[in-house]
């Protein structure tokens, strides 16, 4: 098996699972959308999901060029399902800036994290199969920020409630790295460059709610 097909078949199942990222995050915005009272943040998040939905489709047209079919790992479903879940159960509440935190500062800034220039092998085939993957990031920066101003906007007097689901969603985040990261194994570039991002971005977003 040549070098480039080994790393289309390990990078098919991430690939699976970043669609399926992408797509939880159109579903969650546009419910975020829903519950938003200010005019101007529900427009913002409605047009969030359409980018996620653009993002999900770029993903899967990246899988489809591998030209493998894939499912996504088991254990990372599993964490990626319950990231889904706890979302969920914030938006049941109507808790916005518990969601917001979750998905924009946690989640999001994760998969930024995932977007960053390649390493090695894995990366670079990565970066030839999604050429839009720069306005991706880009994109995913600009989530993050509107996370930033929104959450300390709606989250205002919620400091321990904001605490509590930092620990939650940071203990989630951890799962899916740790388990996006285990098909990284034999590419000890590539992983090297996510482990460390993640553990930059986890760290920083500890420290803001500690």
């Amino acid at each position: 098996m040549t070098g480039a097909r080994a790393a289309a078949n390990r990078l098919a199942p991430l690939l699976v699972a970043v669609t399926a990222f992408e797509e939880m995050s159109r579903d969650i915005t546009r419910r975020q959308s829903a519950l938003a009272t200010a005019p101007g943040l529900a427009r913002a998040l409605l047009r969030q999901s359409h980018q996620e939905a653009a993002h999900a489709a770029l993903f899967h047209g990246a899988l489809r060029l591998t030209g493998v079919r894939a499912t996504c790992p088991s254990r990372l479903d599993r964490a990626l399902a319950a990231c889904r879940s706890r979302l969920a159960d914030d938006l049941e509440r109507g808790d916005l800036a518990c969601s917001m935190l979750g998905l924009h500062r946690v989640l999001e800034g994760l998969g930024s994290v995932a977007l960053q220039p390649p390493a090695g092998d894995l990366g670079r085939l990565g970066n030839h199969l999604v050429p839009l993957r720069a306005l991706v990031l880009k994109q995913e920066e600009a989530h993050q920020q509107l996370g930033e101003l929104w959450v300390e906007r709606l989250g205002d007097h919620r400091r321990p409630a904001l605490q509590q689901a930092c620990r939650t969603y940071v203990e989630l985040a951890d799962e899916v790295a740790d388990a996006g990261l285990s098909a990284f194994d034999g590419y000890c570039m590539d992983r090297a460059l996510y482990l460390a991002g993640s553990r930059v971005h986890l760290d920083r977003i500890r420290a803001a709610f500690a």
